[in-house]
């Protein structure tokens, strides 16, 4: 047995095929799905048009800088030492990782497009005031099975935070992930995923991933 989650009335499990087959006809479970792999989303790095582009900086002189607000990067994790971002606190949920500290760069370079913070390096995020919540569930790689991920997200909505980022995706629907994700939604928290770079279209050559698909998403 591994993680469970009373949220969604959900756990982890390692089992064969045939016990899975044979725990899925019984009436009592309603759903028995494979703890598949998720990872990052990433295109190499492009110039940095799209504060000027969505107007953010028009935001910020009317005050809207994101303070108050917690956002969870769910991610590789964050830096903590990073000189451009504020760390408010956080969580691991890497197998024999207590530390949310980023082993990847994935994590904090995410960080950093919502909550930089160092204007004399020219380094300003989206959010430059919000509070950043490190929730590390892909390993020094960037990849996790899907129950790593649950259990960050879980832990995400105790922290009562208003925003979930995660900047990861997979092909491959999840009933387990989706109701995760609409129980965030229902608790109010806004949820961003990355669509992914595939677009849209038939497999194997297009299509907006999971979670983005999600209509909580």
């Amino acid at each position: 047995t591994g993680d469970i989650w009373d949220r969604i009335d959900a756990a982890e499990v390692e089992m064969t095929s045939s016990e899975a087959a044979w725990l899925s006809s019984q009436e009592d479970v309603e759903y028995v799905e494979l703890n598949q792999t998720v990872e990052v989303s990433a295109t190499p790095p492009l110039e940095n048009w799209g504060l000027e582009h969505l107007d953010i900086p028009d935001a910020w002189d009317t005050g809207v800088t994101g303070e108050g607000i917690d956002v969870a990067v769910v991610d590789t994790g964050i830096e903590s030492s990073h000189p451009s971002l504020n760390v408010t606190d956080g969580f691991s949920a890497v197998p024999g990782v207590t530390s949310y500290d980023d082993d990847n760069g994935h994590g904090t370079h995410a960080a950093g497009i919502i909550a930089a913070n160092q204007p004399s390096a020219g380094l300003v995020g989206v959010a430059p005031d919000v509070n950043l919540y490190a929730v590390k569930v892909l390993d020094a790689v960037g990849r996790a099975p899907l129950s790593q991920v649950l259990s960050g997200i879980d832990w995400a909505i105790d922290q009562d935070v208003e925003v979930i980022s995660m900047s990861f995706g997979t092909l491959t629907d999840s009933t387990t992930m989706q109701s995760m994700l609409d129980e965030a939604y229902e608790d109010g928290i806004i949820i961003a995923a990355a669509a992914g770079n595939r677009g849209e279209g038939t497999l194997p050559d297009g299509r907006v991933e999971y979670p983005a698909r999600y209509d909580s998403t």
